[in-house]
């Protein structure tokens, strides 16, 4: 047989991507940097640790040099071969696709997520809001209640073009995935 990578054909660094789980979650996106060879160093180290500490106790951890590995390397997968012999396309977007997911964990969610994006005090119309619809400057209306999002429209996990269509205007249907 034939081994093919089913995807939606979006490569995105993992860690752009990681980033766009954790705001559409509700969290803050990675800031921090670290090289990869101090990551890996790292993992060594600690593997190195928990092999001299095993006769006396056993520890569990999840800081391996596979996962540095795996998280620190780019990996971009075509469907190329799948399109062609299967016609193979994807269903979703990626943007879809992870607005779909995170729909399914919303246990996940940060619970302080709300408080921490409602920044406009109001009472306000629809026309304040509408005078907010550029990236720069942009407040949306979800469930009768005003969000300033400016600061999170280029972390958004869909990217800019889905939190910007509803800039300056109601983005509840967009927001529930109605």
């Amino acid at each position: 047989g034939k081994a093919y990578f089913i995807t939606n054909n979006e490569p995105v660094p993992f860690w752009d991507f990681m980033g766009r789980v954790l705001v559409g979650l509700g969290y803050p996106a990675p800031s921090i940097k670290l090289p990869y060879s101090v990551c890996l160093g790292g993992a060594y180290l600690v593997e190195f640790f928990v092999r001299i500490l095993a006769p006396i106790k056993r520890i569990n951890t999840v800081f391996t040099p596979s996962k540095v590995q795996i998280a620190g390397t780019h990996h971009y997968y075509r469907t190329d071969a799948a399109a062609q012999d299967l016609q193979y396309s994807p269903l979703w977007t990626l943007e879809e696709g992870l607005r779909i997911t995170l729909q399914a964990f919303p246990h996940l969610r940060n619970p302080k997520a709300e408080l921490d994006v409602v920044k406009p005090s109001g009472p306000f119309t629809l026309e304040d809001v509408a005078q907010h619809n550029s990236e720069n400057d942009m407040w949306v209306v979800i469930d009768g209640k005003v969000y300033d999002m400016t600061e999170f429209v280029h972390s958004h996990p869909g990217g800019v073009g889905a939190i910007t269509q509803n800039a300056g205007g109601d983005a509840s249907v967009g927001f529930h995935g109605d």
